[in-house]
């Protein structure tokens, strides 16, 4: 049976562009280039990296496209590949090595590279898209240094059995990460409200919500706060962390703190930071995420991520029921009532009364274990050497019950201080601790965890002007306390 004109010609094409890549690699890099099986699926070929004409055994996967109609979409110095297949994108994520998509022109003659990371990806209404930046042309001089810093990733994570991020350190007992590793300088601009996909519509999948009018939803893109690229969530924590998430609901909607009294019409720095590492967690778990910057009123419906502690976050502090004690006044302190509606086995302790102060200035917020019949234990940070990191996962309760349970959960990030609120990037980062959460929830679906800061220094921090204190390790012991059933 005699092969489609269409086909064949895609077959040409694509051999074109594997021939064209492959001499680059033979004759520019000196690498070793292997082809791979037509029937391979979602990689074209395989890079060794030579060193000194000997091969290394360090590796390079590559999905080579070639035609000049992939060149046709910009979007300001970048060349915008756009796809409806997930499938492969989940294949990438998944692949032993690391993937870079090459895209070849061959009227020009001319190959543009990128890295397939979480961090890159934006998901788009109908699949999702992958900037190409012109510079990124392959050559030696060009594309070689980031190709390198990928297979020595690549190695690092396979001896260490865990994810290799430059700057990072790895440890049996616990991690410890520099400060300059964990944050990145902020520099993102606001573009624009909303992305567009590949037919012009809004970026992502945008369920509509049962929420009243008054409340701004944004993506991380344009979220002028956010800036994506400064911090990455290591790929392969990825399956623990969406276990946090895991919710019933499409979307998870996610509110960080405006309100602190300190930074008044403004996110408090950590909060920012924390956003962040979120932000870069939900993309590279393919997970719609919105980021809502100004709930005016009370949200209702879907699956929520609160940061910031009830000081920061007002829709905290609203919904686990923390009030100011004198006067409206948050900086008075606040408590909850002693038979709260939502009985939690940890609540802050935020009356200055009842707690030491810094400088016999600051009160050091605590947490305070509950009791039968009110509040017992103290859990307090050392004053600059110490501080907590609480999750706290619960159901939605303000929607009805589906079949007997709860469609859509919550989950709040609240350090003691801004800076357990931070933790959260060492947390993704630590595999070990991790995996510890990962068995405790398996035991029951709602619960309370603690995690200890136990290093920390003051210093430059990205989103303020200001040095503030900046987590550089956690203890590998915490708490796990279960919620009871609602």
């Amino acid at each position: 049976m005699p092969l489609k004109k269409r086909g064949i010609e895609t077959e040409i094409q694509g051999s074109i562009g594997v021939n064209a890549v492959g001499g680059v690699f033979l004759r520019q890099f000196r690498w070793v280039f292997r082809e791979k099986p037509k029937s391979d699926w979602g990689i074209d070929a395989e890079v060794e990296i030579c060193d000194q004409n000997r091969p290394t055994g360090h590796l390079l996967a590559l999905q080579i496209k070639t035609g000049r109609s992939y060149f046709r979409r910009k979007r300001g110095g970048s060349i915008v590949l756009y796809s409806r297949n997930r499938r492969h994108l989940d294949y990438w994520f998944d692949y032993s090595l690391p993937v870079f998509i090459l895209l070849h022109d061959p009227d020009e003659d001319v190959t543009l590279w990128q890295k397939v990371d979480p961090v890159l990806i934006r998901l788009t209404k109908r699949g999702w898209s992958l900037e190409f930046p012109i510079s990124h042309q392959l050559s030696v001089d060009v594309a070689k240094p980031a190709l390198l810093e990928a297979a020595r990733n690549q190695l690092a994570h396979h001896r260490v059995g865990a994810p290799a991020i430059p700057g990072l350190r790895t440890e049996i007992e616990e991690v410890a990460v520099q400060a300059n590793s964990i944050i990145g300088r902020h520099n993102s601009t606001s573009e624009g409200l909303l992305n567009k996909d590949e037919e012009g519509g809004p970026a992502g999948d945008w369920d509509t919500l049962d929420t009243p009018s008054g409340t701004t939803f944004m993506t991380p893109e344009d979220n002028p706060n956010i800036q994506l690229s400064s911090i990455q969530v290591p790929g392969t924590n990825l399956d623990l962390i969406s276990r946090l998430f895991t919710d019933r609901g499409k979307t998870i909607n996610m509110v960080s703190g405006r309100y602190h009294y300190l930074y008044p019409n403004t996110i408090c720095p950590d909060d920012d930071f924390a956003a962040q590492v979120i932000f870069s967690a939900a993309r590279g778990m393919a997970r719609t995420i919105k980021y809502i910057e100004h709930p005016k009123v009370q949200l209702v419906r879907g699956s929520f991520v609160y940061i910031g502690g009830p000081m920061s976050n007002r829709s905290t502090s609203t919904l686990l029921q923390y009030r100011a004690i004198k006067n409206n006044d948050v900086k008075e302190g606040m408590e909850r009532p002693v038979f709260p509606a939502m009985r939690l086995p940890l609540s802050f302790e935020l009356n200055p009364r009842k707690l030491e102060k810094i400088d016999s200035k600051y009160p050091v917020w605590s947490l305070r274990r509950a009791t039968g019949h009110g509040y017992g234990e103290l859990l307090s940070p050392e004053n600059g050497k110490t501080d907590l990191l609480m999750i706290t996962r619960v159901p939605n309760t303000a929607e009805k019950k589906v079949r007997g349970e709860f469609r859509n959960t919550i989950l709040f990030f609240s350090g003691t201080h801004g800076v357990g609120t931070a933790a959260i990037g060492l947390l993704f980062r630590n595999r070990k601790l991790l995996e510890g959460l990962d068995r405790k929830m398996r035991e029951t679906e709602f619960w309370q965890a603690v995690f200890t800061v136990n290093s920390m220094r003051c210093g430059k921090h990205p989103f303020s002007d200001r040095d503030r204190w900046i987590p550089l390790s956690l203890s590998r012991d915490f708490i796990f306390e279960p919620v009871a059933p609602f």
